[in-house]
């Protein structure tokens, strides 16, 4: 998922989804000055009776950190 932010600090971002089927990147709820670049990118693929909750820590630079 491609974000763009306006300011330099980091920032928390949450995705939650109750239903079956694909859950794109632009369901992901961000604050304001932050953009989903890619909001069609399937980030997954929900079962019947899966959900999904997430908390994101967005900050400026490249790559991935697992937390």
């Amino acid at each position: 998922v491609v974000f763009r932010m306006q300011d330099r600090r980091a920032v928390m971002s949450s995705l939650h989804a109750e239903r079956a089927g694909p859950v794109r990147a632009g369901e992901i709820l961000t604050p304001s000055g932050v953009r989903v670049l890619n909001p069609d990118h399937v980030i997954a693929e929900l079962a019947p009776g899966a959900r999904l909750d997430m908390q994101i820590k967005l900050e400026l630079g490249r790559g991935y950190l697992a937390g």
